[in-house]
């Protein structure tokens, strides 16, 4: 028993990371006054790392002014959770359809997960309900993935953003595990952004079936509510949901909650898929700023996309879109910061001449091509996406690969299941 508050040093080490593997400690641990011992608590981080085995902490006290008995050290085990025979069922994704020669880093890939993929079943997962017990690992199985899930249903197809580290050449492939039934709450990182943090600034998928509400699903949350729309107006997009505006009501818009505006000689992306009316009116745009008629992404007069900033009209795309009311277009902008703005058309670049410009960009309404209601959009709108990096041709033919073409993009195996232990006896 001490007299006194009694600081006594150790050294810490092992196979584990200490701030890594478990929550940092220091080297010294304080004996109170009138105690015979002190607790060290070594508390596990559980990181997203897969199969690495068990992880040893060794702790060694050190010469101190105090007497130092025996024995003098001690080891503890950190068990891994993340064991990859620990899920029952599995599948393999590859994505063969990437024709890019680049590497793309933290690309979102849709995944789709249904009767598309063979001897799968809902009746598999340990949460059915939502798919809690969904995870994804890289090929090799060391690393989970981040991902977020934009539609679960039992009785369909469900949809899965899922961050891929690198995408490159071909061969490139992940797994998608489930059947765990310790493992049923879903990781916090499908809901708080983390699959969108390869440089996007905002994703809008218009998924949500409550009218009024229309989230982000990045960390920065620009959500946004809408005017005027109604349950009818969520309907089947190109991926799930989508907006089908103003063929039922009119001024039917969304309002962000805070403005998203990109700075004078930034770097930035803007896309979406969109399905324009034939009777879409002049000027009719994806979003625009509250300044009027300042800055916007819309369709011109010769049904051309075009770009409007700081109040110039910049006609960046060479081919006119379909307006028809059931033929989605992908649709893409990017800027470098020097001011050089590049189009392209279902991930083809479809550049006009040299359009350039450094101004800001500002941006409060989706589904509306000026401040008043007479040029909302009319049609179909789905995944707007803003980044804040110059998105290159390859991720943007991935992105309309991918999205319109998801059974050529991804080459889905057969579900195999761990159903216990074979011992065979020769």
């Amino acid at each position: 028993m001490t007299n006194a508050d009694l600081a006594v040093n150790y050294t810490i080490g092992g196979t584990a990371s200490n701030g890594a593997d478990y929550t940092a400690v220091g080297g010294s641990v304080t004996i109170p006054a009138g105690a015979t011992n002190a607790n060290i608590l070594i508390i596990p981080v559980d990181d997203n790392m897969w199969n690495e085995g068990g992880e040893a902490v060794a702790l060694t006290l050190l010469q101190g002014g105090y007497i130092i008995g025996s024995p003098s050290n001690g080891m503890v085990t950190i068990e891994d959770n993340d064991q990859s025979a620990a899920w029952s069922s599995r599948v393999k994704i590859t994505f063969t359809g990437f024709a890019g020669g680049s590497t793309l880093t933290n690309f979102p890939a849709l995944v789709i997960l249904g009767t598309n993929i063979a001897n799968f079943s809902y009746s598999t997962f340990a949460a059915p309900a939502n798919g809690g017990d969904l995870r994804f690992v890289n090929s090799n199985e060391t690393t989970g993935l981040n991902y977020e899930i934009e539609q679960w249903n039992i009785g369909g197809s469900s949809y899965v953003w899922v961050q891929i580290p690198e995408l490159s050449g071909t061969n490139t492939s992940i797994w998608a595990l489930w059947g765990n039934a310790g493992k049923t709450n879903p990781p916090a990182f499908t809901t708080n952004g983390s699959a969108w943090s390869g440089g996007y600034g905002a994703v809008w998928h218009f998924s949500e079936t409550q009218p009024g509400v229309v989230n982000d699903s990045t960390a920065s949350r620009y959500n946004g509510s809408s005017t005027n729309m109604e349950a009818g107006d969520q309907l089947a997009g190109l991926v799930d949901g989508s907006f089908d505006l103003n063929n039922d009501e009119t001024n039917e818009a969304v309002t962000l909650d805070s403005n998203f505006t990109l700075p004078a000689s930034s770097a930035f992306s803007i896309s979406a898929w969109i399905r324009p009316t034939a009777d879409l009116l002049d000027y009719a745009g994806v979003l625009c700023s509250s300044g009027g008629d300042g800055d916007s992404f819309r369709i011109w007069t010769d049904d051309k996309p075009n770009f409007r900033i700081n109040a110039v009209t910049i006609p960046a795309f060479t081919s006119a879109v379909i307006m028809d009311g059931v033929t989605w277009t992908h649709i893409a902008v990017t800027r470098a910061p020097d001011g050089t703005i590049k189009a392209y058309k279902n991930g083809i670049d479809d550049t006009s001449g040299t359009p350039s410009s450094t101004a800001n960009f500002d941006i409060e309404y989706l589904g509306r091509g000026t401040t008043g209601d007479s040029r909302n959009w009319k049609g179909g709108l789905d995944e707007i996406r803003i980044s804040t990096v110059v998105r290159s041709a390859d991720w943007l033919r991935a992105c309309y690969m991918n999205q319109s073409a998801n059974a050529l993009f991804n080459t889905y195996g057969r579900v195999t299941r761990y159903s216990g232990t074979v011992i065979l006896i020769k």
